[in-house]
């Protein structure tokens, strides 16, 4: 679904200065989400979560760290929901609204949105909130083809399950590169032998 959209063509030096590094974003939540939170710590990660993963940040999280989007230790939906009631809600809210006004179409209704949002959260909740950004990025660069008329919800949960497809490729590709990393520095180690090198000390070690 192509649409008119902030997205693409984001100077996003400018917005890394404004909206700080990245890394930081991540590490600040995976504190955060090690603790049992009291109240005044849940509105904290609400308010933190809606600025720095808002969404006019999709772009700059896809284009500047994409395997970290799926790789790293971040909220899921879900998680959202435990951690402070109604979060996960208001955070698909932002990004549904916001792709919703950039779209050039017919706009959902607030009805239409509300549905989206339920649909999403039931499921899908297991999937990362930088994931999502990654996918709302990826519809509103009509990477999933245009909207015809009105922005369709039903149309944007086809393609969202077509983005699993997408994601299940991406952490097929981040694990095989842990383990060829892995093995990399397995073989670099002084001491590591390769099997063939084994079995000859072992005939060796048999005479």
């Amino acid at each position: 679904m192509e649409l008119t959209h902030k997205y693409q063509n984001q100077d996003l030096s400018a917005e890394s200065a404004k909206n700080g590094n990245i890394s930081k974003k991540w590490n600040d939540l995976a504190e955060v989400s090690s603790n049992t939170l009291t109240q005044k710590q849940n509105l904290n990660l609400a308010t933190k979560i809606l600025k720095d993963f808002a969404p006019n940040l999709c772009a700059k999280f896809a284009n500047e760290a994409l395997e970290r989007c799926f790789s790293a230790k971040t909220y899921t939906l879900t998680q959202l929901r435990l951690n402070c009631a109604g979060l996960q809600n208001s955070w698909l809210s932002a990004q549904i609204t916001y792709l919703n006004s950039i779209s050039g179409a017919t706009q959902m209704t607030e009805m239409q949105m509300m549905m989206l949002v339920s649909n999403i959260s039931q499921t899908y909740g297991y999937l990362k909130i930088t994931e999502l950004m990654v996918f709302f990025f990826q519809l509103a660069g009509g990477k999933y083809g245009k909207f015809y008329g009105a922005v369709d919800p039903m149309q944007i949960m086809v393609d969202l399950n077509e983005f699993m497809k997408y994601r299940s490729v991406m952490l097929d590709k981040i694990e095989s590169d842990r383990r060829s990393e892995e093995r990399n520095k397995m073989l670099s180690n002084p001491k590591c032998i390769t099997r063939e090198q084994y079995e000859a000390q072992k005939k060796q070690n048999a005479k």
